[in-house]
């Protein structure tokens, strides 16, 4: 639990924005500064100037009022690199640092990220990226298309809404990529070659609107690489209708936002259904005409040879016009029989197109499974690594610890050992006493008795003359 100090007064949070905001304005009542315009906003209503300058680590907000934006003589763009001067302040409603700009004048013309851009536009365009002659055509009747696209989002819900609407008979095929950020080029590129190995009719590569920076994955040269090696006709539905990434340039079509890609590439099935329509009444009317003519063709003949009394002539008319009704039967029907195949066929197709996506999305799953199962297996791995470097570590301790102990028991038995050593007992001026072929002390001689007294060099005969005790000896009566 937080104790706060007795002699800490806790403030809210206006206070402490005020407090900041002094602080702030008394130690830089004015500031000058330079940098790339990120974003601008003209406000109608009030005329003041919102924009922010960024470099390549961080960007700061400013704001110019209606006074001071009336004496510019260019209008702010984003990507211009600008030098400003104005006083640094905190914006009290939101706790935010912002620059109040009181003059602005362009600093080096267009920023480091258009001039990048426009380098790589002549680099591709002189390569023949953009060459009208490179693009691949769209095809006229489209069922199976591979969506290269965020799989979060309203865009990819705005395609599948317009594709429903437009034509029932497809297939769309998500595969689901990062768009926005520092893997993002990689990723999109990744995602072409992957849908290029479909069999899709056409590969849609979007994203919604954003800044420059938000779309400079689609200003890439690894993904306009991928788009311009690609087999399949690639439409680039990225931003909004006034963007226009290098994606654009070098892709077969552009699109000017992503629904409308799907209005480029699909036919409208209730526009097809009244030509359809209409060409079944045009054909109606024709053999309807047809049937007219002919019959009234028939009629002239026939009034014709009834006059000149010519009864065979009449008679082989008769049957000829019957031949011309016999085959012109024969022809509807096969027309009839061919309509009716065609049908049967768009059919088949719409089954087996809906079988094909089962299959696809039963792989794309035990794909998930696969990697799940993947991952999984790995961090286990991981754990038990972990756990088993933990066990070498306290292993080593501990056989550490223990041959340390041995070490010591073995020093000190060592030590007792040299002290045991008769050699070393010898050395001291120590000698031994044997009587009778053992080895004895003082006290178990006798006065008169002989022994030997020997060390590690001689040994001597000699008899006990007198002996008295050194100290006192418990459960002994030696004096």
């Amino acid at each position: 639990m937080l104790r706060i100090k007795p002699s800490l007064k806790p403030l809210s949070i206006s206070e402490a924005v005020r407090a900041s905001k002094a602080l702030l304005e008394g130690h830089l009542p004015l500031i000058a500064l330079f940098g790339e315009v990120g974003s601008v906003t003209y406000q109608k209503n009030s005329g003041h100037v919102y924009f922010c300058l960024k470099d390549s680590a961080s960007e700061i907000k400013c704001v110019m009022f209606k006074f001071y934006a009336s004496r510019l003589s260019f209008t702010i763009q984003k990507g211009a690199m600008l030098l400003v001067q104005g006083k640094a302040t905190l914006y009290e409603a939101r706790g935010e640092f912002q620059i109040q700009v009181q003059h602005c004048e362009i600093y080096d013309g267009d920023g480091l990220i258009n001039r990048n851009l426009e380098k790589l536009k002549k680099e591709l365009e002189e390569k023949g990226y953009f060459k009208q002659s490179n693009k691949k055509p769209l095809p006229p009747f489209v069922y199976k298309i591979a969506l290269v696209t965020s799989s979060s989002g309203a865009v990819i819900h705005d395609m599948r809404s317009v594709a429903e609407s437009r034509w029932k008979h497809l297939q769309l095929i998500l595969i689901p990529t990062v768009v926005q950020g520092e893997q993002a080029p990689r990723d999109i590129a990744q995602s072409i070659a992957l849908a290029d190995t479909l069999n899709a009719d056409v590969i849609v590569v979007g994203r919604g609107g954003g800044s420059l920076e938000d779309l400079a994955a689609f200003n890439d040269k690894i993904v306009a690489d991928a788009i311009f090696f690609a087999k399949t006709p690639i439409v680039s539905a990225v931003g909004h209708d006034i963007d226009a990434p290098i994606s654009d340039f070098v892709a077969d079509v552009r699109a000017p936002t992503p629904s409308a890609a799907m209005e480029i590439i699909l036919p409208d099935q209730n526009e097809w259904l009244q030509r359809l329509d209409s060409f079944d009444n045009n054909l109606k009317r024709a053999i309807t005409y047809q049937f007219q003519a002919k019959k009234q063709k028939l009629h002239t003949i026939k009034k014709h040879f009834l006059l000149v009394g010519s009864k065979i002539s009449l008679q082989n008319h008769y049957n000829r016009l019957r031949y011309a009704q016999k085959v012109l039967f024969f022809q509807m029907t096969e027309f009839l029989q061919q309509k009716h195949f065609k049908l049967v066929w768009y059919r088949d197709k719409k089954n087996s197109a809906l079988e094909e996506k089962i299959v696809l999305l039963k792989k794309q799953l035990f794909l998930l499974r696969s990697r799940l199962c993947s991952f999984e297996i790995e961090y286990r791995l991981k754990q038990r690594r972990q756990y088993i470097t933990g066990l070498y570590i306290q292993m080593n301790k501990v056989f550490e610890q223990k041959i340390y102990i041995k070490q010591q028991l073995l020093r000190e038995m060592r030590m007792q050992i040299e002290i045991l050593n008769p050699e070393i007992l010898f050395k001291k001026g120590f000698a031994s006493l044997w009587y009778q072929d053992k080895q004895v002390e003082i006290k178990d001689i006798d006065i008169g008795n002989e022994f030997i007294i020997s060390d590690s060099l001689f040994k001597a005969r000699v008899k006990l003359l007198d002996k008295e005790p050194i100290r006192t000896i418990k459960g002994s009566s030696h004096e």
